[in-house]
């Protein structure tokens, strides 16, 4: 019983939870991390110092909602590298996710659109843009669409015109020599060479 009594005791007090100690100072909880805290750009993302490439940022740090919509903007004029046909916005690749990550360090940053497209074309070129730029060589790509359905749309207008030219021609020789041709008097012959001249129009 004494033994049964002790046990009893010993769990009570294990169950008990140990007051604080005088002076000492109570528990401090980690406040959450802030919307702004968790957008700073993480520098191990950006494989390259921006500042060594495209030089300093020529706009004010951006944050919240207007961080995600300049980010948005700047990654839909990136191409994927992987879904060629996507932009870095539209892509679920992990690539285009590691792009739109470092598009929004930037972006935070300051970098504007133009010096953030700068610095993803140093590593992949002018392939990276979307939209290719509407200069040099890239005018006739721009160009070369409009030019096509132009030479096209000429060229069925000709062969129209120079079939009906033709067509007309023809008939034209044929009403000719149907005139030109002297009727015989022999009436059998006559409506022989009628029928010959019929089925020769």
């Amino acid at each position: 019983m004494r033994l049964a009594a002790l046990l009893l005791a010993g769990f009570a007090l294990a169950q008990t939870p140990l007051a604080p100690l005088a002076g000492a100072a109570p528990p401090v909880t980690p406040a959450p991390a802030s919307p702004a805290a968790a957008e700073v750009p993480a520098a191990s993302r950006l494989a390259i110092d921006p500042a060594e490439l495209i030089g300093p940022p020529s706009g004010p740090p951006l944050s919240g909602e207007a961080l995600r919509a300049q980010t948005h903007v700047v990654a839909k004029l990136l191409r994927c590298p992987v879904c060629q046909g996507l932009s870095v916005a539209d892509s679920p690749s992990e690539s285009a996710l590691a792009m739109k990550a470092e598009v929004q360090d930037l972006v935070a940053l300051g970098y504007d659109t133009e010096q953030v497209i700068a610095y993803f074309e140093a590593s992949y070129g002018e392939f990276i843009r979307l939209e290719p730029k509407f200069e040099g060589v890239n005018v006739f790509v721009w160009a070369a669409p409009v030019l096509l359905v132009v030479l096209g749309g000429a060229w069925v207008i000709g062969s129209v015109s120079l079939a009906g030219r033709r067509r007309a021609q023809k008939d034209a020789a044929a009403a000719t020599a149907s005139s030109a041709s002297p009727t015989p008097s022999d009436p059998a012959l006559a409506e022989y060479l009628r029928r010959v001249r019929e089925e020769s129009r």
